[in-house]
């Protein structure tokens, strides 16, 4: 239901101002790149220690998912 009414809120919004002229989107680079890096690798650590530490009670499934986990980046990596 979040992601519906999220979407309405995006229909309803548009894009921002200064993103469009002669109606043809104009892309524009990252404010701060050194902060992206930071974002990522926080995400990346927070993500990765999430879903290894959260199989902790499972005996001898840690293994498996931190490679799961590890693969599943790098495929993200890889696709984008």
């Amino acid at each position: 239901m979040g992601g519906w009414l999220a979407l309405v809120g995006v229909y309803f919004l548009g894009l921002h101002k200064g993103r469009e002229k002669d109606n043809k989107l104009i892309a524009f680079a990252p404010s701060n790149i050194p902060f992206l890096a930071l974002g990522t690798w926080i995400l990346c650590i927070g993500w990765f220690g999430f879903n290894v530490m959260s199989a902790q009670s499972m005996d001898g499934i840690n293994g498996l998912v931190a490679m799961n986990s590890l693969m599943a980046m790098v495929g993200g990596i890889l696709v984008r």
